[in-house]
């Protein structure tokens, strides 16, 4: 996924250890006839970290997780939001 911001980003359960939250651009699709806005969202491992500190927008990175959220929203635009949490990730 392309980034399009790298936040810090703390659990509810647990505010005292620091993550990040990956949001990949949006991305325009259309399935099956419809029109929609794809939004990538990840939260990757904690140990995963030291290699996230050093990405920004536009950098390029590779997740792999398990989808923990999945849902369309109708907003404007019909919108697909996918978040996977606990990933681990590759460049």
């Amino acid at each position: 996924m392309t980034l399009r911001a790298v936040e810090k980003f703390q659990r509810r359960e647990a505010p005292d250890v620091t993550r990040y939250r990956l949001l990949g651009t949006i991305t325009k699709m259309r399935e099956s006839g419809v029109m929609f806005d794809l939004y990538l969202m990840s939260v990757p491992d904690v140990t995963e970290n030291s290699k996230l500190e050093k990405l920004a927008a536009g950098s390029k990175i590779t997740v792999n997780g398990k989808i923990t959220n999945a849902e369309f929203l109708s907003k404007k635009n019909m919108e697909l939001h996918v978040d996977l949490l606990d990933a681990k990730t590759s460049n």
